[in-house]
């Protein structure tokens, strides 16, 4: 992983009771794609480091959250509802990809 980790921006936002952290890179220049790079049990947004790094070398914005009580979002006091969690991400997703298209 020879790509500097500062290059990668950290994003929060916030849906409900939930505070969902976000890895961001950006190489637009103009329109491009948009990639989300979604992390399975037990991972963060930051195992994708590398990967986004070779990723952005196409005009491309990406997006690699973490899920509620993984990497830097943090846990919820109350009893977390999984189906909830995933409206979170998707939320704060749809959010942001909506933000890049005006």
């Amino acid at each position: 992983m020879g790509e500097s980790l500062l290059s990668l921006r950290p994003v929060f936002r916030r849906w409900r009771r939930f505070i969902i952290h976000s890895l961001e890179l950006n190489s637009k220049s103009e329109a491009g794609n948009h990639y989300v790079l979604l992390h399975g049990l037990g991972a963060c947004a930051h195992s994708y480091a590398s990967l986004m790094h070779v990723l952005c070398k196409t005009n491309c914005l990406i997006t690699a959250p973490d899920m509620p009580a993984h990497g830097l979002s943090p846990c919820i006091k109350t009893p977390l509802c999984v189906l909830e969690a995933y409206c979170a991400v998707a939320s704060v997703l749809r959010e942001r990809i909506s933000v890049d298209k005006s």
